[in-house]
């Protein structure tokens, strides 16, 4: 039996004939049907039954409100799947409905089985952008808890895409993320700076690892940033995250000024916190790292990293701890911390102590739980392998089509079955696989694109012809969706 075939359906059908076959068309799959002649009709049995799991709405509804308005007001009422179930095939109209957040524009003349398809479709797109947004959701309380943020700047294009965590951190509304006003936060002392770490990153690949004071948009109130960012050259994408070090970085000023007021705000702080000498030996541990192994800060004092942590992690600590003392500057590092029941994973960052002569006698050093952060990032990666895997493992060419900008991304083996490498084909773009692409079949390509998108098929299935770097023709099955 299909998960959805008991679902509830509101069916909003102006013309009483069709309202009346169309009902009991959807009571032959299998769907409860409730019905609504006019708009207004139907936002009241929307406000009245919370029992109805997708819409089926008509857009001409004759007088008082249409179908796209209908919509717009039941999703201010609550999330649901709206499908649009029409005859109309004008741009303008069905423009119209792809301002709304739909799953769907099938029309009156497309048949029982493309009508059950389409709504099977909406049921699972809905499902899954359930999910994502649950997922988002997740991710967003995580960062705002943790004062952290990500971030991503699309160089080509030159647009900025920024968490929310990420625009509370730097008071941004979502309408304020152009590359202009984000590079107006951070104090102007620190602009060179920022811009010199950022070329360095994208033209030599060096760490982008920064630290800087920025004055909030919102509440004009600065606080101090800690960056770590990656390129990717393959996107031309800067990809980073953020994290409000305030809190620490008052902490560090005040460890130089007052030895009393560094230790009250150690203690109160929410970040782990310890002293190490140069031969690992713990001199000072704050109530957050003794209390993540069920100890007293007093446990741990005279101690060394080797024991507390397996050999291969103290040594990994030691190792960083060595570089602040070696170089009088600051290491970041991430670090695990294996439990009986549980691994914790921890973002440090390893401060020198220097007494007057300049000499460094401390390594004071603060971490942020970043567990399930690096947990989502280590179900990515296997997720991502898997897929991988699969692709191996069948020996297929794969392709992916930004049909808006007309990027396209191909798989080295799908170059291959066509007798090229990858790198002989670049700059690779839809042109590429048109230019081989045999002419004849070209127009039947084009047919069946036409149904997928306009959802009439559940996926793109073509046999076609590709030309081989030989010259001959190589029969190829193509799928996509």
């Amino acid at each position: 039996m299909n998960p959805y075939d008991s679902k509830t359906i509101l069916l909003v059908e102006d013309e009483i004939i069709i309202a009346i076959l169309e009902k009991k068309l959807l009571e032959s799959f299998g769907f409860k049907v409730l019905t609504a002649k006019t708009g207004e009709e139907a936002i009241e049995v929307f406000k009245n039954n919370n029992i109805i799991d997708l819409v089926l709405m008509d857009i001409d509804l004759g007088q008082g409100i249409d179908g796209t308005e209908t919509a717009i007001a039941m999703l201010k009422l609550r999330a649901v799947p709206i499908v649009f179930l029409s005859s109309h095939t004008e741009p303008a109209i069905v423009e119209k409905t792809e301002k709304i957040t739909s799953y769907g524009y099938i029309l009156k003349n497309s048949g029982p089985t493309v009508l059950y398809a389409s709504i099977k479709m909406a049921f699972k797109l809905f499902d899954s952008q359930k999910l994502m947004n649950e997922r988002d959701e997740r991710l967003q309380r995580a960062e705002i808890m943790a004062g952290f943020g990500n971030w991503e700047l699309d160089l080509a294009k030159k647009i900025f895409y920024a968490s929310e965590g990420a625009r509370m951190i730097y008071g941004l509304g979502e309408n304020e993320l152009s590359v202009e006003i984000v590079q107006k936060c951070p104090l102007p002392q620190y602009r060179a700076m920022l811009d010199s770490a950022l070329r360095n990153l994208i033209e030599k690949n060096h760490s982008y690892d920064v630290v800087f004071e920025i004055k909030r948009q919102n509440d004009q109130k600065h606080a101090f940033i800690h960056s770590i960012a990656r390129y990717d050259a393959a996107r031309n994408c800067v990809t980073g995250i953020i994290h409000d070090i305030t809190e620490r970085k008052l902490v560090e000023d005040a460890l130089k000024n007052s030895e009393l007021k560094y230790r009250s705000l150690i203690e109160h702080s929410s970040d782990v916190v310890f002293c190490v000498d140069q031969k690992g030996e713990y001199k000072f541990v704050n109530q957050v790292f003794a209390s993540t192994f069920a100890k007293t800060p007093e446990y741990f004092l005279g101690k060394t990293f080797w024991d507390i942590y397996p050999k291969e992690h103290a040594d990994h600590r030691q190792s960083v701890s060595l570089k602040v003392f070696q170089t009088g500057e600051s290491q970041s590092t991430e670090v695990v911390v294996p439990l009986k029941d549980r691994t914790l994973y921890f973002l440090a960052k390893a401060n020198p102590i220097i007494d007057d002569s300049g000499k460094v006698i401390l390594n004071l050093t603060h971490a942020t739980d970043i567990t399930e952060r690096k947990q989502a990032e280590l179900m990515l990666r296997a997720k991502e392998e898997r897929l991988q895997n699969v692709i191996a493992g069948t020996n297929v060419g794969t392709w992916e089509w930004n049909i808006q900008s007309g990027e396209t991304v191909f798989n080295e083996r799908w170059a291959a079955i066509l007798g090229y490498t990858l790198e002989e084909l670049q700059p690779v773009d839809i042109q590429t696989w048109m230019r081989l692409a045999h002419p004849d079949d070209l127009k039947k390509s084009d047919e069946l694109l036409k149904k997928h998108f306009q959802g009439e098929t559940e996926y793109y299935v073509l046999e076609s012809r590709m030309k081989h770097k030989n010259g001959s023709w190589v029969w190829v099955f193509d799928c996509g969706k």
